[in-house]
Parts: C-alpha cells; structure tokens; sequence
C-alpha cells in the first residue's frame, strides 16, 4: 500500500442532483451510486460553475472561473499558461501518476495524442463501452507511486441523442417490459414559471420538445430513457468500484464521484442544460475516503460547493501539495470530516447553449437570483425554501426588493473580484463605480494572467 492515498474521480456527463436513488427518487435504481454514498459523504449543494460540457470542464481542470481562462462555450482552447498550472501538471508535481480515460472536451472529446500535454497519460479514449475495462487494465497495474484517475463517462449524456430521435452512441437502454405504464410522471414543476425571463422562450423554442412537438407521453418517456441512462452508467461505476475490492486498492483509495452539469429533464418544459435552474445546475457530488482515513460513512452535507473551483484544490489538498495562490476554491476535505464550513453563498455564470445569452446566478442559504443580459423579467428571485421548484419569480414583488437588492450586490463584488465584465454592463450597481470607466475593477489577482 502507498503511504499517500490513490484518486480516483468518477464523472458522468449531464447527471442532475436528484438522478440517484440514494436522493430519494423513486424512478431509478443506481445501487453503485447509492454504495459510495452510504459508504461516504453526498453534498447535497453542489452547484457547477458553467451548466455547459466544455467550460465546466475547463473549470474543473483549473480551478478557476470560465470567464478567467476564455473557455465561456464548447470548443474553447486552455491556454498555455492554463494548462501548466492544471490538475496534471500540478498532481505530477505532488509525485502522482496521473491517467484520463474518457471524455475531455477542452476542446477535443478526447485527449488522445495530446494527453500528455494536459499531463495525463491517456487510458482510454471517448468511449463508454470499453471505459471501465480500460481502467480495469490501469488499476491492476503494479504502482509504485501514488496514482490519479479520472474515468469520465459521456452517459447519461445520450439522452440528447434520444431527445433528437437518433441512435445512442452506446447502445439503447429499452427492455420488454418497457411500457407507458411504467414511465415516470412528469416533474411537478413541469410549468413554465410566473415571470419566467423571456430569453427562456427563445430557449426553449429551438429544443427538441418544440421541434418534435412533445406530447405528455412522449415527456414521460423522454424522463424514463433519462432514468435508464442513469442506471446504465452506473452500472459502470459499479465495475470500477468491484475492480478497486478486488485488487485491494479499496484499502488506500479516495473515490470522487461528481457529473460536469445536469439535466433538465421536463423541468419548466426544457430539456439539457446552461439554465441556472436546479435541475441543470446542481450535479451529484460523492466523497469516499478509504477506512484508515477515519472515514465517515452515510452522511449527507448540505454545504455550498462549487465543482469547478473546489475539485482541484480538494486533490490537491489530499495529496497534501500545497494550493497555489490564484485557486479561490476551498478543498472539501473539512466538510467531509464533519467540520462546519460556512459559505455564504455559491455562483454561476453561463451562455446558455445555441445563443449567445449570459447570465449570472447568486445562490444564497434561503434565495436563488439570476440575472440574464438582456430581455423582459432578465431578473429572476425564487425563495428555495418556499419554492423549491422556482415557479415564482418574487423579483418582480416589491416587499422583496430588499431582498433583490442584498443578492444584486453579492453579484456585483463577485463580478469585481472575478474580474467578470458582465457586472460592468448588465448586473445592477448599488453603489458608485469610478468615474468614466463603468466598473470598478479590483486588483488583479496573484498567479496566472487571465489569458496565461
């Protein structure tokens, strides 16, 4: 056994929050799932930092926010002077192997003759059929250093291929007893919200469910091949979790099990992602430590993470590198023992997918707020307590404008702190900014340039 512990990240692609039986839903069985949570720690809060496969990805890899490192769509590049300050290159430096199987997609699908450049040897490209064999292949491997595996499945991701009426990448997920009997209903904030931002219109209208002219039936079955995609990859996690008991690697392995964004599923009548709404922004998030970690088993915790800015300093810190100074995320690893980490609140920034529409979200303990950079009702305030499933925009009430006001600021000083020019032109201002120029910038923060 390694005296530092091995890494092994799981990531599915377009898995929401609530897409695991463990979360209480009754539409699907992810046992393997269900396993690691009972054996660990599920975060209830986990929110992305870009709803959208590519820059949340880049996040992730870095660290930092998309608008820092110019990856706001799919088929953004890293720079050079990301990529060097990256999750490979920074675990090789801590003395890990490092290995990527699946998917990438910063930019390419797949890293294939490029993984070492991300620092990474590549085990298995884009590929969900031969994915968790190929890592069988690497975990049987002799280490003689410490390692860090990401698997990154696409599924459940071919759920964009149904919604479009093509084949599935990976094989169809039908069986007989198939029937609309056993579909699931649909969600019960299936209606467009009161106030709903009009740009979700525009959204909403060059999807599929409009396109197709999806009835209730074809919803339900559109949610139940969802549920089955779910189950499917699953069953892959499962393979990888048998093969680490197996080989004993189980003993010194810290399992991560998170996806790049959700789905939406019917919620609001939308399907995919890069909304701000629950179902597309908040993912699965699953820490399994090893027993001679003291490992704590079957807690859920409802602290605020962000996935893109926390997971590579959580690496880090379980490595016990130390984390560079321009990573403003926190490692999750005093959450995971138990210990209160207070936040007050966790952000978003998106381009919601085929437009060039920004907006910007603020999710506080009581309150979500977004804002959208152009259209009729562009704010939009839910009560996450009252309204869990956002039907009731409360911006437009006056008794909460109080309320309204305390989230814009929130917004504002991320935005200045983040460098994000989004809060120059579109957030709401509640105090003076330095004349002639819009925008108060802050001070440009330490480590690498935006553009590297």
């Amino acid at each position: 056994m390694t005296e530092r512990p091995n890494i092994l990240v799981i990531m599915t692609d377009q898995q929401n929050a609530e897409a695991m039986s463990c979360a209480g839903n009754p539409y699907l069985h992810t046992p393997h799932q269900d396993r690691l949570a009972a054996e660990g720690v599920r975060f209830t809060r986990a929110y992305v930092a870009f709803p959208l496969c590519g820059p949340s990805r880049a996040a992730m890899a870095t660290g930092r926010w998309p608008h820092e490192i110019g990856c706001t769509k799919n088929g953004s590049s890293l720079s050079p002077g990301a990529i060097a300050r990256s999750t490979g290159p920074l675990m090789r430096a801590a003395g890990y192997r490092t290995a990527w199987a699946g998917k990438w997609h910063v930019p390419n699908i797949d890293m294939g003759v490029d993984a070492e450049s991300f620092g990474f040897e590549s085990v298995c490209g884009f590929s969900d059929t031969y994915l968790a064999r190929a890592c069988e292949g690497f975990l049987r491997q002799a280490h003689r250093e410490p390692f860090l595996l990401f698997a990154s499945f696409d599924n459940p991701h071919n759920i964009c291929e149904h919604g479009r009426d093509q084949v599935l990448p990976w094989g169809e997920v039908e069986r007989p007893d198939d029937l609309p009997a056993n579909y699931p209903n649909l969600p019960a904030n299936h209606a467009r919200p009161a106030f709903e931002a009009r740009i979700l219109g525009h959204l909403r209208q060059s999807m599929p469910p409009v396109q197709y002219g999806f009835t209730e039936e074809r919803w339900r079955r559109f949610r139940h091949v969802y549920f089955r995609l779910c189950e499917k990859v699953d069953r892959e996690i499962g393979h990888l979790l048998d093969v680490l008991d197996d080989t004993g690697l189980a003993e010194n392995t810290i399992v991560i099990m998170l996806a790049d964004h959700g789905e939406h599923n019917g919620a609001h009548q939308l399907i995919q992602k890069s909304t701000s709404y629950e179902e597309s922004c908040r993912v699965p998030f699953v820490v399994r430590l090893p027993e001679h970690l003291k490992r704590p088993a079957g807690r859920t915790v409802p602290s605020f993470i962000n996935t893109g800015l926390d997971l590579l300093p959580s690496l880090l810190d379980y490595t016990g590198a130390a984390i560079p100074e321009e990573l403003t995320g926190r490692p999750v690893g005093p959450a995971v023992r138990g210990e209160a980490v207070a936040r007050e609140a966790v952000f978003l920034e998106s381009m919601m997918d085929r437009t060039d529409v920004q907006l910007r979200m603020v999710r506080t303990e009581r309150f979500k707020y977004t804002v959208y950079d152009r259209g009729q009702y562009r704010e939009m305030l839910f009560d996450m307590a009252a309204d869990p499933g956002e039907l009731v925009n409360l911006a437009v009430e006056g008794r909460f404008a109080d309320v309204l006001d305390d989230h814009r600021r929130l917004l504002f000083d991320w935005c200045q702190t983040t460098g994000d020019l989004f809060g120059a032109h579109y957030s709401h201002r509640p105090h003076a900014v330095l004349p002639g120029t819009g925008y108060d910038h802050a001070p440009p923060r330490a480590g690498v340039p935006v553009n590297g």
